[in-house]
């Protein structure tokens, strides 16, 4: 007969309240991005970074300090300053008048010595009644505690008593995988197939993927070839020379300024105060010395160079043909789909550089330069809109300013109010890119345009003014929403002021995205900030995208901006970090490279 054993009720009881309130908990914790450190930091201050793979972080309250690592669990209690993490694992820290020394697990292994020299290697060189020795971080001495003097040469530690000598072969320097995969990337973004050293700005050099020594470490580095042709400084930047990575000299050292790379291996350089252009890595004169009173690269990838000849810019091509005559004061960068020019006059025109259109300067201010339709204004401000690559006028001149609003202009002017009663005092209108007037002028400020074509507006006439509106280009009225300030063209949001039961005024904030009758009310939206806005709603902080998506739900106290696609929230009393999961640190590093 099988005996069933009988459980207390009570220890049932509690059990379960403890499955119960564990599985609430963790439930809770689910908030849309995956925990870093959970809520467990009872501190005021602490810093964490994804650039460090270390699992230990220093928390501060008030004037202490300690060491937590991402579990929450206390490696050194907060009543130390100036701790210095070492990577390898080492923890130094100070308290009471004397510095101390612990390994990763906190233990203290500093007692027995007056001092110690630490190294990011797992050992530290340890002294006591003026004789010294090595330890590691198990405490064990690798050399014993015997000798007068140490000098390290290179990976090589060198321990001295008398006439005797002990050598000691040092590991390697600790690296921490993101700090690996950050240079790893780094040298990657700067020059294929090879690794960048850097030791500073004057201590710059390369190796090979396998870790020979290709250029050493000598140089300050200026701008760099994908096929391996650098410029260089020997004596911090005074003068230039260009090399390559077998540690070749292809220009000598004699350049004080040098340009940029083209594509095809094209450089300027100046020496002796005058301005060439060489072709490496044989270093051929394309245009000589003085040619020019300056030349610098326009387009990198069409040898186009911008150059200058009696202070007037023009372009030219690496053949010498003149592309624009030098005839101007200005030339905008390349990279506009229209380049602007500005003759000696301060006169404005434009170039669209595909077709080769030329407009002469005689405009006073040409806009939407990103586009192959710009906006003109002449001397009186009237505004028209053309289409660079012909020259065709897309919006005639009138008193109407035009500013470009996504696919759209938005044509708009100020007026005597004494005439139309209207809440801002202005006109407005839109024009699609054809030129036709979609909305007319009737005193609607247009704030964005949707995918679906249709507009969100604010009616300006004073009886309408506090409302707005979200029309169809037809103009038929899709929903309206009510309005007292706020600034939807830049911040992408509305802000409405409601009156609660007291008759007190209270702000609300919500996102025209929003579907009609589900209208999300924020009492705070902020600018994006590494791809997140954060928001707050019924006092408690979240984060959106900025298709208005909830990325991480408002549940939190406190939240901060995301850096480094690290958020620090403080939940239910306790501070934790969170991974931003619309931010990847790496892939935003090659971008910006």
């Amino acid at each position: 007969m099988n005996k069933t054993k009988k459980i207390p009720f009570i220890f049932c009881l509690t059990a379960l309240l403890a499955f119960g309130f564990f599985i609430q908990k963790s439930k809770s914790q689910e908030v849309g991005a995956k925990w870093v450190v959970p809520p467990v930091v009872d501190a005021d201050k602490f810093e964490l970074s994804p650039r460090e793979d270390d699992s230990r972080f220093v928390v501060s309250k008030k004037e202490f300090s300690g060491v937590c690592d991402k579990s929450g669990k206390i490696i050194l209690p907060i009543e130390y300053s100036n701790i210095r993490l070492y990577t390898c694992g080492w923890i130094y820290a100070y308290k009471k008048d004397k510095y101390h020394l612990f390994n990763a697990r906190g233990e203290n292994l500093g007692l027995p010595y007056d001092k110690y020299v630490i190294h990011n290697n797992g050992t530290a060189i340890v002294y006591k009644n003026n004789l010294c020795g090595l330890i590691n971080m198990e405490g064990e001495e690798l050399v014993p505690l015997e000798y007068e003097q140490f000098k390290k040469n290179g990976n090589v530690f060198l321990f001295k008593k008398g006439d005797a000598e002990r050598l000691f072969d040092a590991p390697a320097e600790t690296v921490m995988p993101a700090v690996k995969r950050m240079a790893e990337t780094k040298a990657r973004a700067v020059l294929t197939g090879y690794h960048y050293l850097n030791f500073g700005p004057n201590a710059c050099g390369f190796l090979s993927l396998k870790g020979d020594t290709l250029v050493p470490p000598i140089y300050r580095f200026g701008s760099m070839h994908p096929a391996g042709y650098l410029v260089a400084s020997l004596d911090g930047g005074v003068y230039w020379g260009v090399i390559d990575t077998r540690h070749k000299t292809l220009y000598p050292f004699t350049a004080q300024k040098i340009g940029t790379w083209t594509d095809s291996g094209l450089l300027p350089i100046r020496s002796e105060k005058q301005w060439a252009l060489m072709r490496f890595p044989k270093g051929d004169v394309v245009f000589p010395f003085g040619q020019y009173e300056h030349v610098q690269v326009y387009d990198p990838h069409k040898d186009l160079f911008l150059v200058v000849k009696d202070k007037l810019q023009g372009i030219v091509d690496a053949k010498g043909k003149v592309i624009l005559p030098c005839a101007y004061t200005y030339i905008s960068q390349y990279d506009h789909i229209t380049t602007e020019i500005a003759g000696p006059d301060g006169k404005r025109g434009f170039w669209h550089r595909p077709t080769g259109y030329l407009q002469a300067p005689i405009y006073k201010g040409i806009k939407n330069l990103a586009d192959s339709l710009v906006i003109v204004y002449d001397d009186s401000i009237r505004h028209a809109l053309l289409d660079a690559k012909t020259g065709r006028v897309i919006i005639p001149f009138s008193d109407f300013w035009i500013d470009r609003l996504g696919n759209y202009f938005d044509s708009h002017k100020k007026y005597d109010p004494k005439v139309v009663a209207t809440y801002k005092a202005q006109l407005h209108g839109l024009y699609n890119r054809k030129g036709k007037l979609i909305l007319p002028h009737d005193s609607v400020d247009v704030y964005a345009v949707l995918a679906d074509k249709s507009f969100w507006v604010c009616p300006h006439y004073k009886d309408s003014a506090l409302n707005y509106e979200q029309r169809t280009p037809d103009g038929k009225v899709l929903r309206s929403m009510p309005k007292i300030g706020g600034d939807l063209k830049q911040f992408g949001f509305l802000i409405t002021f409601v009156r609660n039961s007291n008759g007190q005024q209270t702000a609300k904030q919500y996102y025209y995205l929003d579907a009609e009758g589900k209208e999300q009310y924020y009492q705070s939206i902020d600018n994006l900030q590494e791809n997140l806005r954060r928001v707050k709603r019924n006092n408690l902080w979240g984060c959106i995208d900025d298709d208005n998506k909830v990325i991480i739900q408002p549940v939190f106290e406190e939240l901060e901006n995301s850096v480094d696609g690290y958020i620090r929230v403080k939940y239910q009393g306790k501070w934790g970090v969170l991974q931003n999961p619309k931010f990847d640190y790496f892939k935003d590093f090659k971008e910006e490279k």
